[in-house]
């Protein structure tokens, strides 16, 4: 585990930054805002609440490009792929709202797959650049990892819209919530609490909070599955 001095000198990938404590709680806290606040959206709310998202992904895409270019010693070979894969990004997220849940499905798969592509351009990229550059480039991936995560959220929380069975999903969801809640403001205390720990044991919480965020988007998706 890398401590805090290297992470101001080291580019981290996507899957470092995506793995560590603190970016696992936010993943999670997004997912359950994002679940609550579509089970009381209208449909033209959900689809409002989508492009929102959207559009800050594709502005933190371009904030992240704009670092990449910035950060120096990176060849055209290295920033060309990079560009290719985030105008892919901003194709599909340019498509609108599916009507039929298989349509939107893979729309969400093809999302999925564009910014993982671009994920991957960036940290190939990233490691010609000027490691002096190194903390702008972490601070510009883990804002943009930030809006991705909450996208994925908002898209999985946003199937609910194709479910002909709301009303009572909206029930069960309010039976689960509470304790929901109650688990991820534990899981946010024990990280300070925690951040000082030995990395086996800090690997140990890691695992349970992936364990509980696996837990909460089960608990939403088998609402409408």
């Amino acid at each position: 585990m890398k401590s805090q001095q290297d992470t101001e000198t080291v580019s981290n990938t996507t899957q470092e930054i995506r793995q560590s404590i603190s970016h696992k709680v936010s993943r999670m806290e997004a997912q359950t805002t994002a679940f609550d606040a579509q089970l009381h959206a209208k449909t033209d709310e959900a689809r409002q609440r989508l492009e929102e998202r959207k559009e800050k992904v594709e502005k933190a895409g371009q904030n992240l490009c704009q670092a990449m270019e910035q950060a120096g010693s990176q060849s055209k070979q290295a920033l060309d792929p990079l560009k290719a894969a985030f105008q892919q990004v901003q194709i599909q997220l340019a498509l609108g709202w599916m009507e039929g849940r298989d349509a939107y499905e893979k729309q969400k798969e093809k999302i999925a797959s564009s910014l993982a592509n671009f994920e991957s351009e960036v940290d190939l990229a990233a490691a010609t650049a000027d490691q002096q550059a190194a903390e702008s480039l972490n601070k510009s991936k883990r804002a943009f990892i930030a809006e991705v995560d909450a996208l994925d959220a908002e898209l999985t929380a946003a199937e609910l819209h194709y479910v002909e069975e709301k009303e009572k999903a909206k029930a069960e969801w309010a039976q689960q919530k509470q304790a929901v809640e109650d688990q991820l403001r534990q899981f946010k205390s024990d990280l300070e609490s925690k951040s000082q720990l030995a990395s086996d044991k800090l690997e140990k919480f890691g695992g349970e909070l992936s364990e509980g965020f696996s837990q909460v988007k089960k608990a939403f998706t088998n609402l409408f599955s």
